[in-house]
């Protein structure tokens, strides 16, 4: 980089051009180029080879930076086309399966908001129990681990028998077993908490009066209401077939990925066109330096010359030499492959309604 840039202000320096200047004055009044001569001067191919190695300085600094960015892109273009291809094999077995059905999936609590309910559930069941527990005047960390083991383990059972209550799975008596069990178990952990604060109370020797007792009540009933609202979310934020909604959710899983490749990919070709016009827009800068100071050559040597003739040499415009860029091709490639896994990922997508 410090490189180029010392090559690129030495081209353009002041000096450098005093010193074509000098240089075309000398090989005007010395004759050179010929008048017959169709080769450039040895001087301004000097010139030419400096504003070259400019340009190609470029060339190579911005190439490493764009190779890089191109190896990132192209992994991620791999990943695009696996994260498609899943997709599509996920969204045909979901047509499938909802052209078997006749309908789409039915649920009325969004999986999002469900994972919402649910976290708010644990922490405010974990909150009540950590009250509860207080009673038994235990360190601080023993009464939080206790409070969180029942806050977590009562909605887990709600989540499960609103499941089951939702999509009753074959063999129903087995189904209806696992509820009735879980059930039990939930209302046994409900009622079970506020027997233990009481007992340990009355083992305490504390009298419990009618306000106490209330308080005992709305306990069960604040606990018995949290597990059946757990129950009741997990009934309506799931579909009554089991097949059809994991493949829902399968699809939105890789038509999630899709997006965020896609977002991925588009972030770096942006940088890669960033980098491609700053490339453009330095090597105009050197290729019209290069130029002007090959035409000050030349107006120097006419102005020194015996004679006015213009040499041959002088009647071509300078040809700036530009290295050629190996990555274009590789980037157009690029692009079209992305722009077909998109068309396919678009269109299955279109299809499903996602």
């Amino acid at each position: 980089m410090l490189r180029r840039l010392r090559m690129g202000l030495t081209l353009n320096s002041f000096w450098h051009r005093l010193r074509v200047r000098w240089s075309g004055c000398a090989d005007g009044k010395a004759g050179h180029p010929a008048i017959d001569q169709k080769e450039p001067a040895i001087y301004e191919t000097r010139l030419l080879d400096l504003g070259k190695q400019v340009i190609e300085a470029i060339h190579r600094q911005f190439g490493a930076r764009t190779q890089s960015l191109e190896a990132t892109r192209e992994a991620q273009i791999q990943s695009l086309r696996k994260a498609v291809k899943e997709f599509e094999d996920v969204d045909r077995a979901y047509r499938t399966l909802r052209s078997n059905l006749g309908r789409d999936l039915e649920v009325q609590v969004r999986h999002g908001w469900y994972v919402f309910f649910v976290i708010t559930i644990v922490i405010g069941e974990a909150a009540l129990n950590f009250q509860a527990f207080e009673v038994f005047q235990k360190p601080f960390f023993m009464t939080l681990i206790m409070a969180a083991a029942v806050g977590v383990s009562i909605p887990i059972c709600a989540h499960f028998l609103g499941i089951w209550v939702r999509q009753w799975p074959s063999p129903w008596p087995a189904t209806l077993l696992k509820v009735a069990i879980v059930a039990a178990v939930g209302a046994a952990a409900v009622f079970g908490i506020n027997i233990a604060r009481s007992e340990y109370l009355k083992l305490l020797e504390m009298d419990l009066g009618p306000a106490d007792q209330a308080i005992q009540r709305a306990f069960v009933a604040m606990n018995a209401f949290v597990f059946v609202t757990a129950i009741v979310l997990s009934h309506f934020a799931h579909d009554p077939d089991p097949q059809l909604e994991a493949s829902y959710h399968k699809m939105r899983l890789w038509d999630s990925r899709c997006h965020r490749l896609a977002a991925a990919i588009q972030d770096v070709s942006g940088k890669l066109d960033s980098l491609a016009y700053q490339q453009r827009a330095e090597i105009n800068i050197a290729q019209a330096v290069t130029s002007e100071v090959v035409r000050l050559y030349r107006h120097a040597n006419l102005r020194a010359r015996a004679e006015r003739a213009l040499p041959e040499s002088f009647k071509v415009d300078p040809l700036i030499p530009e290295a050629e860029r190996a990555h274009d091709l590789q980037t157009r490639t690029s692009e079209k492959t992305v722009a077909d896994l998109l068309a396919r990922w678009h269109g299955d997508a279109a299809h499903t309604g996602t």
